[in-house]
């Protein structure tokens, strides 16, 4: 039984890479026959519907009081960045794109650290080190 599950793990996260990296690769495919805006909002609609059940059913858990922080937070993290993804890819090719996507981490400890001056963990360090050395790869 246990092995099963590992398996299923596995499994998941296989579909989630070939999800993320596919990703890139489709906007850029997209652009060639609609514009940037287009191909966001197709990105966005997409989303709306497949998560659309789980919205109506985790919302009601949310307070009130924290209900525009989380709107802020969607806004931020996943309606913004479709867009600027989208028009970014007109000019920059889709592998630096998804690279540059992946390096999120790594920036977010580093504004993490210099404007709120949170403390950095070893284990932070070690996924930074990691983003360096995608950045080294890439322009070398």
């Amino acid at each position: 039984m246990e092995r099963s599950k590992g398996l299923l793990v596995y499994f998941f996260y296989i579909i989630l890479v070939l999800t993320w990296g596919s990703s890139f690769i489709l906007m850029k495919i997209g652009l060639q026959y609609y514009s940037p805006a287009q191909v966001a909002t197709i990105r966005q609609v997409s989303a709306l519907i497949i998560l659309f059940g789980f919205a109506v059913f985790y919302i009601r858990k949310i307070p009130i009081k924290k209900l525009g922080y989380v709107l802020l937070s969607g806004l931020l993290v996943m309606f913004i960045p479709a867009y600027l993804f989208c028009y970014a890819e007109t000019g920059i090719s889709s592998s630096i794109a998804g690279i540059l996507n992946a390096l999120t981490p790594a920036f977010t400890l580093i504004v993490g650290a210099a404007f709120f001056k949170q403390k950095i963990f070893k284990m932070q360090l070690l996924g930074w080190q990691s983003a360096l050395l995608v950045l080294a790869c890439l322009f070398w």
